[in-house]
């Protein structure tokens, strides 16, 4: 599935998003960075119909989102949210069979997204009761649950381990070689430039590039966006990037 933003314009009184565009076939990773207050998470709520853009529209395959129903947009849209909510009384189960109300999916296929995150042992638990990373894993499952085929990503990695990082992001590329579209907010450079097909640079509601991550991820635009001074060094795992002024 395809998804385009058009010049959208956001506004409230601590950030005002002027003129963002951007596009993404199936079968590619987008990451988003930018400074804390740059207007990520407002550019992911706008993608998913959760804010209204002041100006500028959205199409998933050339529709307009706002003609899409919210059980539609569940279908073609998971969404991630930075922050994890504790709903009252939920077991695992719960939280996954909410992710998945679009949807008649199988139990197998349940078993099989927390399988995928190494977490089908706590299927029966408490989620509120379980720690940060492991409430991360079980949404991250139940957004793979959902099915959809355009996945928005929050800093998906937050509260996570080294080796469950890294299973994140396997799993993220072989859902992009699946052919799922995936919108990612991250400041993890290194994640980006390992897996990122595209990468957008936001600055106080405005781009400051955006275009094939190796394009974009150099110093010049990582100055801009984050005010600090970077060096990348290349090396046969990929570029590392280190900041020389603080």
């Amino acid at each position: 599935m395809r998804v385009e933003a058009n010049s959208l314009s956001f506004r409230r009184p601590s950030l005002q998003m002027e003129n963002v565009s951007l596009s993404l076939d199936h079968g590619s990773i987008l990451a988003i960075m930018g400074k804390n207050g740059s207007g990520k998470t407002t550019l992911l709520k706008i993608l998913h119909g959760d804010l209204k853009p002041l100006n500028g529209e959205v199409l998933i395959n050339g529709k307009n989102l706002s003609e899409y129903s919210s059980r539609d947009i569940s279908r073609a849209v998971s969404f991630v949210h930075q922050e994890i909510y504790d709903p009252i009384s939920f077991t695992v189960r719960d939280v996954m069979e909410v992710s998945g109300y679009s949807r008649n999916a199988s139990k197998a296929e349940m078993d099989s997204a927390l399988r995928t995150f190494r977490i089908g042992h706590l299927v029966d638990k408490d989620f509120s009761k379980l720690s940060g990373g492991e409430r991360r894993l079980v949404t991250l499952a139940g957004a793979l649950y959902q099915g959809s085929q355009i996945m928005l990503l929050d800093e998906p990695t937050n509260f996570l381990d080294i080796d469950n990082e890294l299973l994140v992001l396997n799993v993220l590329k072989k859902l992009r070689n699946s052919g799922v579209s995936v919108i990612i907010v991250t400041h993890n450079l290194h994640a980006v430039s390992r897996i990122a097909d595209y990468t957008l640079l936001l600055r106080n509601g405005r781009i400051i590039s955006q275009g094939r991550t190796s394009d974009v991820l150099v110093p010049r635009f990582l100055n801009q966006t984050f005010g600090v001074d970077f060096q990348v060094h290349d090396t046969a795992d990929g570029p590392v990037f280190s900041a020389i002024r603080y």
